[in-house]
């Protein structure tokens, strides 16, 4: 299974749940803005010297589907390039904001496609016994959770799911789940809403 991270580094949320995987020695994949990467580039360095995978998430969380293909590659250039500013690797992976995409955009985007099937909408459930339920009831081989390292009751019910998912599976970064492939990990998509 793979746990991911969108719409960081935050300069608050992000550096404590990096404590928790550490903890845990879980690694996970973070889809970061490059918005925010510009602004905490320390951040960012961080998460890749810590052995965790960074993805571009876009520049500022715009529908791709709404967008013109030249405007989609400048959005990605400009989050690479604040990626290689950081000193941090330019990504492999994408993941489009709010999960929206289409033949239009997988044509633009020269990147692997990223997208989940595990769904706790924690952008929206401020409990985090109810996040950590939800992550465990729909826990299955092959999964991809997606969270946000934005959100307080993310990182607050972090030790808990991470604990009870590593009794059953080995945690690892999206790239690394057997079997994947160019194109979008996933057609299960509980709500694309984020």
């Amino acid at each position: 299974m793979a746990l991911t991270f969108d719409d960081g580094p935050d300069p608050r949320l992000t550096p404590k749940l990096l404590d928790i995987l550490a903890e845990h020695q879980v690694k996970a994949t973070f889809f970061v803005l490059g918005s925010q990467v510009a602004k905490y580039p320390e951040l960012a360095r961080r998460i890749e010297m810590e052995g965790h995978e960074i993805g571009n998430h876009s520049w500022a969380h715009q529908d791709f589907t709404k967008m013109k293909p030249a405007h989609m590659l400048q959005d990605i250039d400009q989050t690479q390039d604040a990626f290689r500013a950081a000193g941090v690797a330019p990504a492999t992976l994408f993941r489009p904001p709010y999960g929206a995409s289409n033949d239009k955009v997988h044509r633009a985007v020269p990147l692997k496609f990223v997208l989940w099937n595990i769904d706790p909408e924690d952008w929206q459930s401020h409990k985090p016994a109810d996040l950590t339920a939800h992550i465990v009831a729909f826990a299955k081989p092959q999964g991809i959770v997606v969270l946000h390292d934005i959100k307080p009751s993310t990182v607050t019910a972090a030790p808990e799911f991470i604990a009870k998912l590593k009794k059953k599976y080995h945690l690892v970064t999206a790239s690394r789940l057997p079997g994947q492939k160019t194109a979008p990990h996933t057609t299960e998509i509980a709500d694309a809403s984020q």
